[in-house]
């Protein structure tokens, strides 16, 4: 789920948290609110994609303009290119994202 908070569930979080059906999940922190999710499920459960986006400019230590993407076989966390164009230092913040499979 993303956001703009900084907790959910007594769980201390950055934007961003997962539920794994049981209890909430710290994730890599946004460094700004989240204002869209998408995903691109694999084969496999470990083989799925999550597409954030929203006014951020990185997702834990990774720098990424407004948009980023995690892929879960390696858990790692990328850039989408240059990223989506921001407004006088502020996202346009997208409120949907579209994930072809």
């Amino acid at each position: 789920v993303g956001g703009t908070f900084t907790s959910i569930g007594g769980v201390a979080v950055g934007n961003l948290a997962a539920w794994n059906g049981t209890s909430w999940l710290t994730t890599a922190a946004c460094n700004g609110p989240v204002t869209a999710l998408g995903v691109r499920n694999g084969l496999a459960l470990t083989q799925y994609q999550l597409f954030v986006a929203g006014s951020f400019t990185a997702v834990g230590v990774t720098s990424a303009q407004h948009i980023a993407r995690y892929t879960a076989s390696t858990a790692t966390w990328a850039a989408m290119g240059t990223g989506l164009p921001g407004n006088s230092g502020r996202a346009s913040e997208p409120l949907q994202l579209a994930v072809k499979p």
